[in-house]
């Protein structure tokens, strides 16, 4: 498997694939195999970038050794029994209640509402339709 090294710490390795994005079959077989590797304690796999941060046990598994089973894995040729599939879309209660807007991530919403507000009251009509159209066919996503 070729990848990128993103990011690494002590017990903790972001890569990149090169091939970009990945589908549900990919995702569970890459999931699976890394999950496989003696030493690996946590895989998550994002497949809108193609990106895995795999935490592990450096004191069982050197980082070395760890990017060296990453590179023989071979996506194709991986088989992964059924009742090891990880449904991903049921977040449990404790996920939603660990998960927190970053103090970075309000304040840029913050300025991104005070925006709006401004261009609202200030703006003539015409020019609040003209600009709201604008920000409507720019969207990039839902």
């Amino acid at each position: 498997m070729k990848f990128t090294i993103k990011n690494e710490l002590e017990n903790r390795i972001r890569i990149r694939l090169k091939d970009g994005k990945l589908d549900y079959v990919k995702d569970q077989r890459l999931s699976y195999a890394i999950r496989k590797i003696k030493g690996v304690k946590e895989v998550r796999v994002y497949r809108r970038t193609g990106g895995v941060a795999i935490g592990f046990d450096s004191k069982v598994l050197p980082k070395d050794k760890l990017i060296t089973a990453l590179e023989k894995i071979k996506l194709k040729k991986i088989w992964v029994p059924e009742d090891e599939f990880v449904d991903e879309s049921k977040i449990s209660l404790e996920e939603i209640k660990e998960r927190r807007l970053t103090p970075d991530a309000k304040r840029r919403i913050r300025e991104k509402i005070a925006l709006e507000t401004v261009a609202d009251m200030v703006l003539p009509l015409p020019l609040q339709v003209g600009y709201h159209f604008f920000q409507l066919v720019t969207l990039k996503s839902l």
